[in-house]
């Protein structure tokens, strides 16, 4: 989840860069690719919080019995 969030900030840093370049298409593809990374980072961390839950849950139950 931390990898592919932090290449997505990493890529919208260069596309802005590039967009300061004037370079309008590779700053366009580049923040597009940006925002599919941070999509799959935030799926990941909506993964590891269902995980967390369910874990916790588990856990509980064995502290009733």
């Amino acid at each position: 989840m931390q990898t592919f969030g932090c290449f997505s900030f990493l890529l919208c840093t260069v596309s802005m860069f590039a967009l300061f370049l004037e370079h309008e298409l590779v700053g366009k593809l580049l923040f597009g690719t940006s925002l599919i990374l941070l999509s799959i980072s935030l799926l990941f961390s909506l993964y590891e919080v269902i995980i967390s839950t369910i874990a916790i849950n588990v856990e509980l139950e064995n502290i009733e019995l």
